[in-house]
């Protein structure tokens, strides 16, 4: 089955953040999967030309599975990281691009899980794990999903602000896995780094030029 579908898309790209306005949702509300591939046109007045844009975007079954998440979203928040623990529950985080942060800085790992099927929803747990580039875990956090909270469209929310100011530099990978009774886990992986801090120059080695 095919569909065609058309909508005027104003994009902006900031600091790895990209925001887009006028995407069209019905196909993400369909009960069966989808395998779509956007088109359109694209312009730079910078470099005055123009071109052709393309993308797969698979809009998977999760009203089948007994038990499923999304992708894993990352989200640069630019507060602090006390503040973002607060907002992480009260707003939408804006996706970046980006998988390397400073040490410090305020960031947001996003997901949803789905209940399928037409049984009762019901509690489930989620385990947050950071391993690091020698596969130890140095972070481990276990969570609760509601029963309420998968009250509308049968799927809950569950954000965790990165622990990015208790992290040395290197690379990671955030694991998140959500459980429910005896149905089969749902896990995501995402790979992340944190920044080694700039080195400051001690004054004696500044030169200063006139």
């Amino acid at each position: 089955m095919t569909a065609r579908c058309t909508a005027r898309v104003a994009a902006i790209a900031d600091h790895g953040v990209v925001r887009a306005r006028g995407v069209p949702g019905r196909l993400a509300d369909r009960a069966e999967a989808w395998a779509v591939q956007p088109a359109g046109g694209a312009r730079s007045r910078t470099l005055d030309r123009t071109g052709s844009v393309y993308s797969d975007l698979i809009v998977p079954d999760f009203g089948r599975a007994p038990l499923s998440m999304s992708g894993v979203v990352l989200a640069a928040t630019g507060m602090s990281a006390s503040e973002a623990h607060v907002a992480s529950a009260l707003i939408a985080p804006a996706p970046t691009t980006r998988r390397e942060f400073a040490a410090g800085e305020a960031a947001l790992a996003a997901v949803r899980v789905y209940q399928g099927g037409r049984k009762p929803v019901e509690a489930a747990t989620i385990r947050a794990r950071i391993l690091d580039a020698a596969d130890r875990t140095v972070f481990s956090r276990d969570e609760r999903l509601a029963a309420d909270d998968f009250r509308q469209r049968r799927a809950a929310d569950y954000r965790l602000p990165l622990p990015l100011d208790r992290l040395p530099s290197g690379s990671y990978v955030l694991t998140l896995e959500a459980a429910i009774g005896s149905s089969r886990p749902a896990r995501r992986d995402v790979r992340f780094s944190v920044a080694a801090p700039e080195r400051t120059r001690p004054s004696h080695e500044r030169t200063d030029h006139p």
